[in-house]
């Protein structure tokens, strides 16, 4: 069903090859005569690279070492908001006007929820938190955050005990209260390296696998992220 999707699509959207790099052969083939976005590829994009990240941990899982996670940065969100409606309106030319018009109304929405979002981690103070996977770049570089530990740099790499004993020492020093989970499977890893500390674990979705698919799904998302990091 999804190949033939893509077979009929005139327009296809996606993140881009850091994301999912096993979807550039379907597209190539199957959607040969579509137009194609890759968002992280479109100008006012702001990418995250594994040499700028100041916890020197580069990302494996993925191509060129891209963070592909760009999404967690609501700015980015309110640029491809403005890429994708001028798509739309060049191939659905008589709807245009209201898809620019939905962009504009949603590039203020983010605005908004960015404003809110920021403010409400400026009266927690400083967070002391740790992830289980270094996936919050985007939203940790935008509203000038920084996690004190990741457990895993990659889904595919874990800690081995000397990593984990210093893991739990820089827990210890750092006074972690929380740990931001965005994996169900690294629950048990988590609880292994903080058994016996005072930290929380908190299950965050950073894709909107847990959300209805909808026109609030991002804000939504969003917020909720930011209320993850409230309750550390």
């Amino acid at each position: 069903s999804e190949a033939a999707a893509l077979d009929d699509a005139d327009v296809v959207f996606w993140v881009g090859p850091p994301l999912t790099p096993w979807l550039e052969r379907p597209l190539a083939t199957l959607a040969e005569g579509a137009k194609i976005v890759a968002l992280l590829e479109q100008e006012g994009t702001h990418v995250l690279h594994a040499e700028e990240d100041a916890h020197g941990d580069a990302d494996h899982d993925h191509p060129e070492s891209v963070d592909p996670h760009a999404w967690l940065d609501p700015e980015n969100a309110g640029t491809w908001v403005v890429v994708i409606a001028e798509t739309l309106a060049k191939a659905d030319p008589d709807n245009g006007p209201v898809y620019l018009a939905n962009a504009a109304a949603a590039q203020n929405d983010i605005a908004d929820l960015t404003d809110r979002i920021a403010s409400g981690l400026a009266d927690k103070g400083d967070i002391s938190f740790a992830v289980d996977h270094d996936a919050l770049g985007y939203f940790e570089h935008r509203f000038a955050l920084s996690h004190r530990l990741a457990v895993s740099s990659s889904h595919a790499v874990l800690p081995g005990p000397a990593r984990i004993g210093a893991l739990q020492a820089t827990a210890r020093a750092d006074q972690v209260n929380c740990v931001l989970l965005s994996t169900n499977e690294a629950l048990g890893l988590v609880e292994t390296v903080f058994e016996g500390l005072p930290v929380n674990p908190v299950k965050v979705d950073i894709l909107g696998a847990d959300l209805t698919p909808g026109p609030l799904l991002y804000m939504d998302l969003m917020h909720r992220l930011g209320q993850s990091l409230w309750t550390c």
